[in-house]
């Protein structure tokens, strides 16, 4: 069962403890607050930084009401359900809560019963544009797998894909919110196919657009399209040119043992294959040499232990497999142009 996700904003700390003690509220997997707000500026902020399926908001709040709230929710379309649950029965405020696009409104003090029943009507409305949302996901799905299959042709996938977020009318604060979460979706479905990445990856990087600047929706999505083409080349950094089963099998062994040994010799023998024919087929089918490509599978996975594990160069070089310390640091200055402790201290 999807979960929605709830922010409630009101100026009185009594009223909301009322609200998120409400028994609807007690299935955490469907209903679940995922803040709370003094006043709108608060939700406001909450808002652009989290998404939110349903707000309840009071009217009359210091700083930012529940009317102009709405207002620039509906303008930066950041929510898709706000619910007025105010003290104030004034038509005035119903009628610019209706012109405004307020989902619903109730009256305090709250009856536990209107509620829910506005909450559940608000849940149906969410399912309905969650199934609209069932051609984004499709056209995700066709970018997760050009990624997976290592596909020339993601670039057409990728372009399909974003002109479809960008026909949605976002504004540029919400656009962003719904891109972080399209990359988080894709590179999540991707390292369910490919776990193993995360040992050579800081994929949690790739997958924020924050603290940037943009002059407009187009920026973002060119933004976004680097961001997809650095995640397909992630996950494809240790593919093998062949269609060999059996070297697509030793590749992935390799980069699964990366820090056990993965000698050609202990291949061989793990494979039950002569040294020399192995050492042989693999060059000639892939075009990298064997000792190439378990360097390149090891200075991957170093590249990770110097900025995360906090390890010196001399315990990489250790848990690699290397003894001899300065022919690992020469090695990793051939592949990266830096020197492993320069590239420790840049990141």
């Amino acid at each position: 069962m999807p979960s929605y996700s709830v922010l409630i904003a009101d100026d009185r700390r009594l009223c909301r403890n009322q609200l998120s003690a409400l028994p609807v509220f007690s299935d955490k997997n469907v209903f679940k607050i995922v803040g709370e707000a003094q006043n709108g500026l608060e939700a406001l902020d909450i808002l652009r930084r989290e998404k939110v399926d349903i707000v309840l908001t009071d009217i009359h709040m210091p700083k930012m009401s529940g009317i102009s709230l709405l207002c620039e929710i509906k303008r930066e379309n950041l929510c898709p359900c706000v619910i007025f649950v105010s003290g104030s029965a004034d038509f005035d405020y119903a009628v610019a809560g209706i012109q405004n696009g307020v989902f619903d409104y109730v009256t305090k003090p709250v009856d536990e019963h209107k509620i829910a029943q506005s909450i559940f009507r608000a849940k149906h409305f969410i399912d309905s544009k969650r199934k609209q949302e069932f051609f984004w996901i499709s056209k995700a799905d066709a970018v997760i797998k050009a990624i997976i299959n290592c596909d020339w042709l993601i670039d057409g996938a990728v372009y399909n894909f974003l002109e479809y977020i960008k026909n949605q009318d976002f504004s540029i604060t919400k656009l962003e919110i719904e891109l972080n979460h399209i990359l988080e979706y894709i590179s999540s479905s991707c390292l369910e196919a490919r776990p193993y990445i995360r040992k050579f990856s800081l994929i949690e990087k790739i997958c924020q657009i924050k603290n940037m600047l943009f002059n407009s929706p187009d920026e973002l999505i060119d933004y976004a399209r680097l961001k997809i083409k650095e995640l397909y080349s992630e996950f494809n950094k240790f593919n093998l040119n062949t269609e060999n089963p059996v070297l697509k099998n030793i590749g992935t062994h390799i980069i699964e043992n990366v820090e056990q040994s993965v000698s050609l010799e202990d291949i061989s023998n793990d494979f039950l294959m002569n040294k020399k024919y192995l050492s042989t087929l693999f060059k000639k089918e892939t075009g990298i040499s064997f000792i190439d490509y378990v360097s390149h599978v090891k200075i991957e996975r170093a590249k990770i232990l110097l900025c995360r594990s906090g390890y010196q160069v001399n315990q990489v070089a250790a848990k690699l497999g290397y003894k001899d310390v300065a022919y690992f640091s020469r090695l990793f200055k051939e592949k990266t142009g830096k020197t492993p402790l320069f590239y420790s201290k840049a990141l």
